[in-house]
């Protein structure tokens, strides 16, 4: 009797997941417009501002088992806390005409239900900005850790623009999970905004999140998926940027801090032949953007790496890059942001 009990828990667990299963299209329209803005192709100074918020739950104080750690999450108050000052640095800015943001919960057990996307679409919407959603991880129950299972997770991607593009679509990334683990794990997709230009061409932004914690075969799938599809909107005539969170490093990258220690091992190198000659890899070498989170951060002791930034098409020219250091306080991402302008 115990026997079938201990073997009917992970079944019914399982079965729940498979009920449940998120499994949207290849190619899912978010937004649609007919009335789109037309934005000025020459001598425009835009801004972008990409960051993983790490769903307010991964502050300076937390471990995570999942990375060497033993934490699932901190308390409820200290959750809570990061939302608000993670909210009040984006609503404060009012240069960026774009945030990409990655890891956005909006009903998860590991960050106490909070509706993060919810509130950031009510106060944005205020400010005159538009806020797209694309989830990429939708899971019933998560049974790990055991003794403190992650439970519901539901969670993804944030686009903010204070223009109106003519569409935003989420674009499945392919994947190689197998039964069972494909109903626990992330759909990866990566959200596309489409903007008119008055040349006739088309902007188009892209925000990433990558696959991480495996062996970097999905991360070539995904990139190889996504390098196909860049590749031809660039011959089309279009201007592209991709920026997230790719859980690799950029192309020849060599850190320029001192302050924070360089984990060599952390992430994968994305490979130098990657994209044709023309296409750059934008990133700030001064700053950390990631740490681990096998320990809470010390600064000069956890390891940090580079994996936040933009991938740039050949005609897009890069005005400046910086990443702001916030001391991984609320998140175990900082921020990073490009300037640019288009070019015939």
């Amino acid at each position: 009797m115990v026997f079938l009990i201990l073997l009917s828990v992970p079944a019914s667990i399982l079965l729940i997941n498979v009920i449940g299963y998120y499994n949207p299209p290849r190619a899912m329209i978010l937004e649609e417009n007919s009335d789109f803005d037309t934005l000025p192709a020459d001598n425009k100074v835009y801004q972008l501002m990409s960051w993983n918020i790490g769903y307010c739950g991964l502050d300076r104080d937390m471990d995570f088992f999942y990375d060497g750690g033993s934490m699932l999450r901190p308390e409820k108050e200290q959750v809570y806390d990061n939302f608000l000052a993670i909210q009040d640095y984006v609503n404060t800015d009012t240069i960026s005409d774009i945030f990409l943001l990655q890891e956005v919960d909006n009903g998860s057990r590991r960050s106490y239900n909070t509706k993060q996307y919810d509130n950031f679409w009510s106060l944005k919407l205020l400010e005159g900005y538009r806020t797209y959603f694309g989830i990429n991880y939708s899971v019933k129950f998560v049974p790990v850790p055991v003794t403190n299972p992650m439970g519901k997770v539901l969670s993804g991607l944030l686009s903010i623009s204070r223009f109106v593009p003519k569409s935003v679509i989420r674009r499945a990334y392919p994947d190689n999970e197998s039964f069972p683990m494909k109903y626990f794990n992330l759909r990866r997709c990566f959200l596309v905004k489409r903007y008119q230009l008055d040349n006739a061409r088309e902007l188009m932004i892209i925000n990433t999140h990558n696959s991480a914690f495996d062996d970097g075969s999905q991360r070539k799938m995904e990139m190889d998926h996504l390098k196909n599809y860049i590749l031809r909107e660039y011959e089309n005539g279009n201007f592209v940027i991709v920026g997230g969170d790719w859980n690799q490093v950029p192309t020849g990258f060599e850190p320029a801090y001192h302050d924070d220690f360089f984990d060599s091992t952390y992430s994968l190198l994305v490979p130098d032949d990657f994209l044709p000659e023309g296409w750059q890899w934008v990133y700030d070498n001064r700053c950390p953007t990631n740490r681990r989170v096998n320990q809470a951060y010390v600064k000069g002791t956890t390891g940090t790496t580079v994996i936040d930034h933009f991938l740039v098409s050949p005609n897009i020219v890069v005005d400046t890059v910086y990443a702001k250091h916030l001391d991984f306080e609320h998140s175990d991402h900082n921020p990073i942001y490009l300037r640019f302008k288009l070019s015939e």
